[in-house]
């Protein structure tokens, strides 16, 4: 008799990968600021409190992301971010 084995389990993505990808489809041209990417997050993650993913933006964009996911988010002034 075989044993069933377990199905590995689904990746989900996660709200710091989805700001990530979301400041990796910005560009110079065309920056996401910080309320645009809490509307994509509160899209994203139905279930979460939007003021929490929002304070999430704010906490993590542009500096924390910088240093721990070593990447070079830049700003144009106006508060457009994106990652060069």
């Amino acid at each position: 008799m075989k044993t069933p084995t377990a199905k590995p389990p689904i990746a989900k993505v996660g709200v710091i990968a989805t700001i990530l990808a979301e400041l990796r489809k910005a560009t110079k041209d065309k920056p996401v600021t910080k309320a645009q990417l809490g509307e994509r997050l509160a899209k994203a993650f139905p279930d979460k409190e939007p003021t929490g993913l929002a304070r999430t933006v704010s906490c993590q964009v542009p500096g924390r992301i910088s240093r721990e996911q070593e990447v070079t988010v830049k700003s144009d002034g106006e508060g457009g971010f994106w990652i060069a």
